[in-house]
This record gives structure tokens, sequence and C-alpha cells, in this order.
């Protein structure tokens, strides 16, 4: 078996052919490796609204199930209003109710937006979209605690249930 020695350069000429082709393989591999966390990132931005789009769809699902029973919670509000005034009708006394029942409640998740943001894929997505989400997210945030309130107030109406309790 031989073994070829490197031959010396001879002249700057062909230091610079070297050196130029060392140089040349370096930049394409850095534009490789940009491309391909170029394309990870893109990635992670389509994961990442997949995400937040699907738990969107669910309470966009849970606020339409909502709006359908509308009319029959503000029936039973009318109902238990009714009831209410007619204590001053008959001295301060009411029918009791056998039940007063309260409207389904659905929690607005927010888990999927929130991990997304917080692991920085959010940034991601582009501006305007980033924007949208985070203006529905704010708003399912103030439906939590609406709810929140309102099932504070459906509890004190069942106090009409039982009012010597």
């Amino acid at each position: 078996m031989r073994v070829h020695l490197p031959k010396p350069l001879h002249g700057w000429r062909q230091f610079a052919g070297e050196v130029g082709i060392i140089v040349l393989g370096v930049l394409i591999a850095l534009a490789a490796e940009q491309l391909v966390a170029s394309l990870h990132e893109r990635s992670e931005a389509r994961q990442a609204e997949r995400a937040i789009r699907g738990e969107l769809e669910v309470n966009m699902a849970r606020l339409r199930s909502r709006h359908l029973v509308r009319t029959c919670v503000q029936r039973r509000i009318d109902e238990l209003q009714a009831l209410i005034d007619s204590a001053g009708k008959s001295g301060g006394s009411i029918a009791t109710p056998k039940w007063v029942g309260r409207p389904q409640f659905w929690t607005m998740q927010l888990s999927r937006w929130e991990a997304t943001s917080q692991a920085g894929r959010a940034a991601l997505i582009p501006a305007d979209d980033l924007n949208l989400y985070g203006s529905m997210y704010s708003f399912m945030e103030r439906i939590n605690a609406e709810g929140a309130v309102e099932q504070d107030a459906w509890a004190k109406l069942r106090g009409l249930e039982h009012p010597s309790a």
C-alpha cells in the first residue's frame, strides 16, 4: 500500500484556491443548517397553530351550545323573578320551588395557548394571526371569569329551594 503525502503548495494562487474551496464548503454547510432550522421552525409553527385552532374550535362549540339554550335560561330566570316578586303580594312568603337548576357551564380551555406561549412557539406564528389568537384567548378568559360569577349567582338562587336551611 502506498501512502501519498500532500504536495507542498506552489504559489499563492494554489493557496487561495484551497482556501476558497474550504470557505465555500463552510458556507454551504452553514446555509444547509439555516435551511434545516427554518424548516424546523415552520413545522413547529404549524403544530402550534393546529393545537391553538383545535382548542379554539372546542371553545367555540361550547359557546354555540350555550347560545342555543339562552332562551331557556332567560325563561327560568323570569320564572324565578316572578316567584320572588310574588313575595310582596303574599305577605313576604314565597312558594318554595322544588328545583331551581342552573345552566350548563363549560370552562373555556386555555392550556394549549398557555403551553405554546410559554414554550416560545407562539413567536413563530405570523404577527397578525398571533394578535387575533391573543384577542380570542383574552375573550375566553373573560368568559371563564363571568361564568364563575354566574355559577355563584345560580348557587345563591338554589337557596330558594330550602329557605329555612
